[in-house]
């Protein structure tokens, strides 16, 4: 099976080597830098990094050739499911969270992570939507081949297995030969048998338990480094440290700025 990027480098080596132009990629360099600030933190529960989950995604659409509008929006596509932005832990779409990504990444992108927020994947997604296929229009199917991207790279390295638990279970319940047959109607013949493939080879696959759910959540969470985990009281003491040595400090600080402005003072 193709293997896709996991790290911005190799994502941006992917698509130099592809036929997208100088603005493509300025344009995904901005978009990286606001998938780092979105998803800082942020883990599946197999422990992989969700940025390393979003550039897969942005990897696999990139190796279809798919427009740089579509590749983005894969890079960002759970923006509202699970994107810190700044307003603890409410999720979903508001006007502010549209306001910045529209004002960083443009209306068009905006409105393709959107509409993927607002698709709804369940056990009988794929069936269904194979039922009303002719009703899909351009925008309808790009949408729905990245969500079929984001499946793939779920299960790609055994993710699914990986991440045990809850989520893993309800994902395996996905009809494999339903989400091939998506991809054959999109006409993407190799993203159809990779999406198969990945979906046995994880329904098949046993992995010791003791390297499954790292993060111990039933789905994707937010780690916070240490030095944010701090007690309140333990915040203050520092903050107490920090300001006494500023003080310190300040004495010499003067007598240097002095030292300049009055050169005599320092022979004194």
């Amino acid at each position: 099976m193709q293997s896709y990027a996991q790290t911005n480098l190799q994502l941006f080596n992917q698509v130099l080597q592809q036929n997208y132009s100088l603005e493509d990629l300025q344009q995904l360099a901005k978009a990286y830098r606001v998938t780092i600030e979105l998803f800082t933190g942020m883990f599946r529960p197999s422990g992989k990094t969700f940025v390393a989950h979003l550039v897969g995604t942005a990897s696999i659409l990139a190796s279809l050739n798919l427009s740089i509008d579509v590749v983005i929006a894969g890079l960002l596509h759970a923006a509202y499911a699970n994107g810190d932005f700044g307003v603890g832990g409410r999720k979903g779409i508001t006007p502010a969270k549209r306001f910045y990504l529209q004002s960083r990444l443009g209306n068009r992108v905006e409105s393709y992570i959107e509409q993927y927020a607002k698709l709804k994947w369940d056990p009988d997604a794929p069936a269904r939507l194979l039922s009303r296929m002719e009703e899909l229009d351009q925008k309808d199917k790009d949408v729905l081949l990245i969500r079929l991207a984001n499946e793939l790279e779920e299960y790609l390295d055994c993710g699914m297995v990986y991440n045990g638990m809850e989520k893993g279970q309800r994902y395996l319940k996905h009809d494999s030969i339903a989400i091939r047959n998506l991809a054959l109607e999109l006409g993407f013949p190799i993203l159809a048998q990779s999406l198969f493939e990945a979906i046995e080879f994880n329904e098949h696959t046993s992995i010791p338990l003791e390297l499954c759910n790292l993060a111990e959540k039933s789905s994707s969470t937010l780690l916070l480094p240490k030095s944010l985990q701090m007690r309140p009281f333990d915040r203050v003491i520092q903050l107490i440290r920090y300001q006494s040595r500023k003080f310190y400090k300040l004495p010499q600080k003067l007598k240097r700025v002095f030292s300049v402005l009055l050169p005599g003072l320092s022979s004194q």
